[in-house]
C-alpha cells in the first residue's frame, strides 16, 4: 500500500519516490539525516533516513518539476567492462530528466549534487544521457545537444583543476580476436571531449543550433580528435593526438606508454640504416618504451658484443624483459664481457624537452645497486631537441663494482644478474616522464 505524504504531495510507492503535484520541488537533507521534501512553499514531507535510503527511483507526474539545489548521496558507480556497461546504483533518470528538460544541462550541473561531488554528478548525468542515447540512436538531436552542453561543462570543470575521467571506462567491448586488446575501451573523458569536436558538431546539427554550440566550445577543444577507443585506433594517429593534447594540459592518462619488443628505433635516432654511435649498430630489435603524450622514446638492446642481439627470454607482467646472456669474456678480447647493452633516447615532441639518465645495477646478485653510467650532464650526450644524440653501446667491464673500496673492482665476467634502465625527465620541472628497464641474467 503506497504511503501518502501531507495532501499527497509525495508518495512512497515501494522503492519509488513519486512526486504527485505539479510545481517546483526542493529536497533538503537535514542534519539528523532525514530528508525534507517541499513543493513551492506548500506542505513539507519529512522522510526518515532509512526510508530515503531504500529509494532507488524517482518518478514525476506530468508537470511536476524540481528546482533549487538537489543533493543525492549513497550513489555508487561501476565502470564499463566485460560484465556490462557503465552504470550507477540508483535510478535517477526521472530526477535528472526533469531538471534538464526544465532548466537545461548547465543549471542541472550547478544545482544537482551526487555524493557532494561534482565528479560524481558528471558521471550520473552522463550515464543518464548515455542510456537514453543507446535507446534512441545516434540521430536524436536533443540528446546530441545535451551531450555537447555536458562536454562544455566538463571543460569548465577541467580548466578549474578537476581530475579528468581518464580512468573511468565508459564504453567497453571485450576482446573477440584473442590478441589481448579489447575491441573497444573508451574513457568517459574521451567520450565527453569527443562530442566537442568541430566536425562532429557540424555533422550532427544545422544552424542556428550548430553555430550556437560551436561558439560554446573553446577552439583547441574543437580541434581535439575523436578517439573512440576502438582496437583499430589503439596506438594510431588519433590515439597519439589525444595523448599529446592531454599531456600538454597536465592530465594523467593510464595509456600514455606504449611498449614494444624487437622493434625498430624511431627514425630521428637513426643515421640512415645504422645508429649514430658507430658502424654496424643496427636500428632493429630494440626493446622500446614510448611516452606518446610527452613525445619521447627510450630504447634498450642487449646483444653479443660486436654481434647480434639477444632475444627476450621472458617478460614480466609489468613489461620488464629478462635476457639470458653468456658468461665469460668476449672471444678474442679478455678485457670485455661477452655482452653489451645499447641505449637510445629520442625526443620527437614538438614542444617538450627532456634530460636522460642511464643506470646500471652494480650488485652482481639479485639485489639492486644502481650507479649512473651516462646522463645529459655529459657534454657529448646532449639532447638536441630534434632527435637525439643520447645513445651509445656499453660494456659492464668499464664499471667499478665496488666504488667504496680503493682501486677499481672489475667484474670477472662470471654468473651474475644486472638491471639496466634508462629514464627521461622533463627538462623544466625535473619530473620523471618514462622509464625503460631490463634484467640481464649472466650465465643462465
Amino acid at each position: 500500500m503506497p504511503k501518502p505524504a501531507s495532501k499527497a504531495t509525495v508518495i512512497i510507492d515501494g522503492t519509488t519516490l513519486l512526486f504527485t503535484q505539479p510545481g517546483n520541488y526542493t529536497i533538503e537533507y537535514l542534519p539528523s539525516g532525514n530528508v525534507k521534501i517541499k513543493v513551492d512553499g506548500g506542505h513539507s514531507f519529512v522522510m526518515k533516513a532509512s526510508e530515503y535510503a531504500a529509494i532507488t527511483a524517482f518518478d514525476f507526474v506530468e508537470g511536476a518539476t524540481i528546482s533549487g539545489d538537489v543533493n543525492v548521496s549513497g550513489v555508487t558507480f561501476s565502470g564499463a567492462d566485460a560484465g556490462g556497461s557503465f552504470e550507477i546504483s540508483h535510478d535517477l533518470d526521472e530526477l535528472i530528466e526533469t531538471m534538464i528538460s526544465t532548466h537545461g544541462v548547465a543549471y542541472t550541473m550547478d544545482h544537482l549534487s551526487i555524493n557532494g561531488s561534482l565528479a560524481d554528478t558528471f558521471k550520473a548525468v552522463w550515464d543518464y544521457l548515455d542510456d537514453a542515447y543507446v535507446g534512441a540512436g545516434p540521430s536524436d538531436a536533443v540528446l546530441n545537444e545535451r551531450f555537447v552542453r555536458l562536454g562544455v561543462e566538463y571543460v569548465e570543470y577541467l580548466e578549474a583543476g578537476g581530475e579528468p575521467f581518464t580512468d573511468v571506462t565508459a564504453k567497453f567491448s571485450a576482446d573477440s580476436n584473442a590478441n589481448g586488446i579489447p575491441q573497444r575501451e573508451q574513457s568517459m573523458h574521451d567520450n565527453l571531449l569527443g562530442n566537442l569536436n568541430d566536425a562532429v558538431i557540424q555533422g550532427r546539427f544545422s544552424d542556428p543550433v550548430e553555430s550556437e554550440l560551436l561558439a560554446l566550445v573553446p577552439d583547441e577543444y574543437g580541434q581535439r580528435p575523436v578517439y573512440e577507443g576502438n582496437e583499430s585506433q589503439v596506438g594510431g594517429p588519433k590515439h597519439d593526438a589525444v595523448r599529446a593534447f592531454d599531456y600538454d594540459h597536465g592530465w594523467d592518462r593510464p595509456d600514455y606508454l606504449d611498449r614494444s619488443y624487437s622493434a625498430n628505433i624511431d627514425p630521428l635516432a637513426r643515421d640512415g640504416a645504422e645508429m649514430y654511435y658507430g658502424d654496424g649498430n643496427t636500428i632493429d630489435d630494440w626493446n622500446v618504451v614510448r611516452h606518446e603524450g610527452a613525445g619521447v622514446e627510450l630504447g634498450l638492446k642487449v646483444k653479443h658484443r660486436g654481434g647480434d642481439e639477444y632475444a627476450e627470454a621472458s617478460i614480466d607482467a609489468d613489461g620488464v624483459a629478462h635476457y639470458e646472456v653468456l658468461a665469460g669474456a668476449q672471444p678474442g678480447n679478455p678485457n670485455r664481457a661477452e655482452w653489451n647493452f645499447d641505449f637510445a633516447a629520442t625526443d620527437y615532441s614538438a614542444d617538450d624537452d627532456f634530460t636522460y639518465v642511464v643506470e646500471l645495477d652494480i650488485d652482481a646478485t639479485d639485489g639492486v645497486n644502481y650507479v649512473t653510467i651516462h646522463s645529459t650532464d655529459d657534454p657529448h650526450d646532449t639532447d638536441t631537441g630534434d632527435g637525439s644524440t643520447f645513445q651509445n653501446s656499453f660494456n659492464v667491464a668499464f664499471v667499478d663494482l665496488d666504488p667504496g673500496t680503493a682501486g677499481t673492482q672489475h667484474y670477472g665476467f662470471g654468473d651474475a644478474e644486472f638491471n639496466v634502465r634508462i629514464s627521461a625527465y622533463d627538462a623544466v620541472s625535473g619530473s620523471l616522464v618514462a622509464v625503460n628497464e631490463v634484467v640481464v641474467h649472466v650465465g643462465a
